[in-house]
């Protein structure tokens, strides 16, 4: 796939082919872990309330004493949702791996992680299954995403193509969201899974790991609400974000031999990157200055060509 195809191609027109009888082609995921009743509530509705119809909501609690949130998964009375429960705590990663084993059992060609506290909006999942359908060298497909936080929402903007995408990936900012779209077929043939050692950062091993077959691709448009608070997971495992920042770099040295060149400190990754004297904020804004720059070529040169074809 080149550059242009995937310019072309990466938002195409919904579509309406799969009928009910098709049975679930998209296997939502989501582990439960002492959430919120309303912000549960809230996660499962976004699914449930999608204009693409052929899915299945797989749950896991993975906090067996939480009968509350029990009892609201099953107040839904809806056939698409498929709930479990763990005889005990197993953490996220192996509860995450439990759901890809009974997603990789069902017949559907693709899968989505959810978190159990965000919102996806209504055409999350029918816009991710027409890129996925329309490109079939892609094997990840995220969008762009809402940060809805106490000091207000605002949009997080993110690299669309595959080149741009794995370059910053590269510099640990998030440039595609766990939450995307994967072929369920590119897991099962390179035995992808969530590994536990690389807790909280197993998200974004298992999206290296399948980037690494495939490419990737974001949907430049924002359809997830990402909600930030003090209690969620993300900030409490801040201190071990920080503890695995060398273990993310020498991962990837070795794996990514070629497109990872440069050292880095913990403090620039991770403790500094908000500061205005980091070193990672001066890499991306020229990263970005460069991306800026290459797109206005492709735009102009797009614009010749298609107009050297209509003479």
């Amino acid at each position: 796939m080149n550059l242009l195809e995937n310019f072309i191609e990466q938002n195409p027109p919904l579509s309406h082919k799969y009928t009910p009888n098709d049975g679930p082609i998209v296997s939502v995921l989501m582990a439960v872990y002492k959430t919120q009743p309303k912000r549960l509530r809230m996660a499962i509705e976004s699914i449930l309330n999608q204009t693409f119809k052929n899915f299945e909501l797989i749950i896991v609690n993975d906090y067996p004493d939480d009968t509350e949130c029990e009892s609201i998964i099953k107040s839904y009375n809806d056939t698409r949702i498929k709930y479990f429960k763990n005889d005990k705590n197993m953490g996220i990663a192996a509860a995450r791996n439990k759901l890809l084993e009974i997603a990789l059992d069902s017949p559907g060609k693709y899968i989505l992680t959810v978190d159990h506290d965000d919102e996806q909006l209504p055409e999350k999942i029918e816009k991710l299954v027409a890129v996925l359908d329309a490109n079939p060298d892609i094997g990840i497909c995220g969008t762009w995403w809402y940060r809805v936080a106490d000091d207000g929402t605002s949009v997080i903007k993110v690299p669309t193509y595959d080149a741009f995408i794995k370059m910053l990936f590269l510099l640990n900012l998030p440039t595609i969201p766990h939450s995307s779209l994967v072929r369920k077929d590119l897991l099962q043939k390179h035995n992808i899974r969530y590994d536990s050692k690389y807790d909280p950062m197993t998200d974004a091993y298992l999206i290296l790991d399948i980037m690494k077959h495939a490419h990737a691709c974001n949907v430049p448009q924002p359809l997830m609400r990402y909600h930030w608070y003090t209690q969620n997971t993300s900030n409490r495992e801040r201190v071990r974000y920080e503890q695995l920042a060398r273990q993310w770099l020498e991962y990837l040295k070795t794996n990514f031999p070629n497109e990872f060149q440069e050292s880095a400190t913990i403090c620039e990754i991770f403790a500094q990157y908000d500061s205005e004297k980091s070193n990672l904020r001066k890499k991306y804004k020229k990263y970005k200055n460069c991306f800026n720059l290459a797109a206005i070529i492709i735009a102009i040169l797009l614009c010749i060509n298609i107009l050297l074809l209509v003479r």
